[in-house]
């Protein structure tokens, strides 16, 4: 299997040297004829990796200016991951020293090493230019965007967002994007995460998280015992963030686990302007029951909430709990990046080197290789309880059986993989269980076929997962809008859903998939067997994808729309968010604006 490298790329005086340790060490040097291109330089990267048989994780580019299009390049057509070093620099620290220091971006598995600096999180700040995502977005987003980039500068405003993991699920993945265009915009936006504790983790996701979604044990009601731990793990957070709290405009609050930490935002500063963005499907018909436990969990949440100055809610109004006040609320959906691991395109050499990863983590669990030549299920999910595994696994059974005495010796695979998330200890338990549910004599005959994987946070392996399978499934029983779902239809994949949360949102029935009712496994089946058979349908149905999915889900939008709020509510005490859409407000905003300038005129 080709091993990862990394190296530095030095440009001057009309020559190029590539040096790079890992599986091989190799230095060469390549003469330019002329002022160089960056395609010309990656041409020369690739050719140099596949003659040294390595796949380049990360290149130092040693020049005297940063090459913004050299790096674009690299990241975008190569899958190597772009640092700036200086001349100056690299003769001082040497070429080992450099190389080491890029080499320490990344952990043992090859996964980002995404550090903190006294709780804010250090995001690679350059993946691709600004200019080549203004390109990919629509005129008025452009507009939009450099107005109120402009604003918020002026208005000296700054901001943070506070949430419980750097690693694993959307959130995460919406920051890192978010902060990545914000610094290239130098904004004042900071990311933070809260100290980790697994103890208090387990309760925030089994009593909290779980809970809220609507499914209950009667051991995960919250005790005293667990609120005396969560106050206290919210109080030491608290007390490193204080000086933090007091420099900050505006706060966003990352869902529950974070949210003790309003009392004290708004106990050093009483001036803070604080956004809570609930991202999770929160199950109302229970938690608006006073003889459910859920209404007692999120009573314990929403005593966090009283001092908030809107509540940012997924774009369904049955999400949000009767006694949030209807007048702070308003509605907004995640993104994703089409330029970051999960989106863009990646080239051959990565794809055969991701396949060969995955295959290596399969067989050192005693699971057999998946050949990526072969047509492949997938469903790409966390491993938890309410993303609806076990009916996968059941539907996919019931699929083999049929195709099996149609066709025997095409028998397309199911892959299950996903991320953990730091702040989740029951993903391992919930891999666990899968894993023994197929040891079941019952599951015998397609325990081969089914590949089950936590894969590390490489967003690129799940992204070719994904963009080589024949049909995305997602059968979560409780699901917030799980982006998944959109980023497999960016790559023309049909999805299969459940009828759950926000995901008949994305998936249009009968055109770029199928949405069935929950624990329908025997619809799912005859689904997967109706598109494995029918090319014609399938064909479709991925063109379809392509075409019918929001396009209003982009960083850049996400941007525009925090951008919005942060100066909406530092500047006008009396905004609100009425209970309407993020876009809907920003529209009548704009009319608002237009109509003033013409009376002034």
């Amino acid at each position: 299997m080709k091993k990862i490298s990394y190296g530095f790329v030095k440009i001057r005086d009309g020559c190029i040297e590539i040096s790079i340790r890992g599986q091989t060490n190799s230095n060469e040097r390549f003469n330019l004829s002329r002022s160089y291109f960056p395609k010309e330089i990656c041409e020369i990267i690739y050719s140099f990796a596949e003659k040294n048989h390595t796949k380049i994780g990360a290149l130092a580019i040693i020049s005297d200016n940063f090459d913004e299009k050299l790096a674009e390049y690299l990241w975008l057509n190569l899958d190597i991951v772009p640092h700036f070093v200086s001349i100056e620099d690299f003769e001082k620290l040497g070429e080992e020293d450099i190389i080491q220091k890029v080499r320490a971006n990344f952990n043992e598995d090859h996964s980002d090493n995404i550090g903190t600096s006294f709780g804010r999180v250090n995001v690679h700040n350059f993946l691709v230019s600004l200019d080549k995502i203004k390109e990919s977005s629509s005129e008025n987003h452009v507009e939009l965007l450099d107005k109120l980039s402009k604003e918020f500068k002026e208005k000296n405003l700054k901001v943070g967002f506070f949430n419980s993991t750097v690693s694993g699920g959307g959130v995460a993945l919406m920051r890192h994007s978010l902060i990545r265009l914000s610094n290239l915009l130098n904004l004042d936006i900071g990311w933070y995460v809260v100290s980790g504790n697994e103890e208090v983790f387990k309760i925030t996701k089994q009593k909290i998280h779980n809970v809220l979604h609507g499914l209950y044990h009667e051991e995960f009601r919250l005790t005293s015992k667990d609120i005396e731990y969560y106050s206290d793990w919210t109080n030491n957070n608290a007390e490193s963030f204080e000086d933090l709290f007091k420099s900050l405009n505006v706060f966003v609050i990352d869902d529950p686990q974070p949210s003790g930490l309003i009392k004290h935002i708004k106990k050093v500063n009483p001036d803070a302007k604080i956004i809570y963005r609930s991202h999770t499907q929160l199950d109302t018909s229970l938690i608006n029951d006073k003889c459910k436990v859920q209404h007692d969990t999120w009573n314990f949440i929403h005593d966090n909430l009283k001092e908030i100055d809107l509540f940012a809610s997924h774009p369904i109004e049955n999400f949000v709990p009767k006694n949030v006040n209807k007048d702070k609320v308003l509605f907004m959906p995640p993104t994703t990046d089409s330029f970051d691991g999960l989106n863009k395109n990646i080239d051959d050499n990565s794809t055969s080197y991701y396949f060969e990863l995955f295959n290596e983590m399969l067989e050192k669990t005693g699971q057999k290789a998946l050949n990526p030549s072969e047509e492949y299920f997938i469903q790409v999910a966390r491993f938890d309880p309410a993303k609806g595994i076990f009916d996968l696994i059941k539907a996919y059974k019931s699929f083999f059986e049929k195709i099996k005495k149609i066709n025997p010796d095409s028998i397309p695979n199911l892959i299950i993989a996903g991320n953990g998330a730091y702040d989740d200890p029951e993903g391992l338990m919930i891999y666990n269980q899968v894993l023994d549910k197929l040891n079941e004599e019952k599951y015998s005959q397609i325990k081969d076929y089914v590949k089950v994987a936590i894969v590390p946070f490489r967003d690129q392996l799940l992204n070719v997962l994904i963009r080589k399978s024949f049909v995305s499934l997602q059968l979560s029983h409780r699901e917030g809008y799980e982006v998944k779902v959109t980023e497999a239809l960016m790559k023309m994949k049909p999805v299969i859903t459940y009828n759950s949360g926000g995901l008949p949102l994305q998936v249009k029935d009968n055109i770029n998939g199928f949405v069935v009712e929950n624990f329908n496994t025997d619809k799912v089946s005859e689904y997967m067997l109706t598109l494995y058979q029918n090319r014609e349908l399938h064909k479709e149905m991925s063109e379809n994808a392509i075409n019918h999915y929001d396009k209003n889900i982009s960083t850049i939008k996400n941007l525009i729309n925090w951008l919005y709020l942060t100066t909406k509510i530092s500047e006008d005490k009396d905004f609100r968010g009425k209970f309407k859409d993020i876009n809907e407000l920003i529209e009548e905003d704009s009319i608002c604006i237009d109509a003033q300038s013409k009376v002034q005129a």
